[in-house]
């Protein structure tokens, strides 16, 4: 008896301690917040057939050469964006960026040239460039040490394609012209920008699903409230 006696106030303790945990567990849980109500952006997340012939697709010629790392890994990611785009764990701050709400496949149409560009095609790349970003050279589109090593400098588009063709090295690969939208990449340089450009036209997609949905829907109850009126209409004169 008083072994047991002497272990009754370790028992209380212990009893004490399990009801303590227990009610400031209860508290935790009823203080939690509810989650948040799926608004109508979340449900339009979605990407459906509609969706995605209302997307205007972005398309890019890409001057490719699969023996150099960065047109490869260019032309990897362009076409991984075609399946889903921003890939996960990618961002840093994905609740801070946008795109992340519309994520899902990019509309991006994609024509793979395993070439350097003609004289007409480095004639119309060098427009671009100039009315984007000012006055261009031809040696925009060389590496300079490469080109240093040669003993002959391109002094036109002409001569530039040619010399590109004898040696492909000296072009900074790889060559993305988005021709409609007068955007250009050189050297895998900023070629994230068409996957932007291709995000914010899938952006556009779903807003104007979401307000076709609320078209819809606002459509949806001025037709039962029409039909709502009509029946108090009928009850009132004895009709119904």
């Amino acid at each position: 008896m008083s072994l047991s006696l002497s272990r009754l106030p370790c028992a209380l303790r212990a009893l004490d301690s399990l009801r303590s945990n227990t009610i400031h567990t209860r508290t935790l849980f009823k203080s939690a917040p509810k989650p948040p109500k799926p608004s109508a952006l979340m449900a339009a997340m979605t990407m459906t057939p509609q969706i995605w012939a209302d997307t205007a697709p972005t398309t890019l010629t890409f001057f490719h050469n699969p023996d150099n790392p960065l047109s490869v890994s260019a032309l990897k990611a362009l076409e991984e964006a075609k399946d889903f785009f921003p890939p996960f764990g990618k961002l840093e701050k994905p609740e801070q960026n946008h795109f992340t709400k519309f994520h899902g496949p990019l509309k991006l149409d994609i024509t793979v040239k395993e070439r350097p560009p003609t004289s007409e095609e480095f004639s119309r790349i060098l427009r671009i460039l100039t009315d984007r970003l000012g006055a261009k050279t031809l040696h925009t589109f060389t590496h300079p040490s490469v080109l240093a090593a040669l003993r002959e400098h391109p002094t036109n588009i002409p001569m530039l394609a040619q010399l590109v063709s004898r040696t492909p090295e000296i072009l900074r690969w790889p060559v993305i012209i988005d021709w409609h939208g007068k955007k250009c990449s050189l050297g895998g340089e900023d070629y994230k920008v068409f996957m932007r450009t291709a995000a914010v036209k899938r952006k556009e997609a779903l807003l104007k699903d979401i307000e076709r949905r609320k078209k819809r829907e606002k459509a949806r109850e001025k037709a039962l409230a029409k039909a709502k009126a009509e029946e108090e209409k009928m009850r009132e004169s004895g009709k119904y």
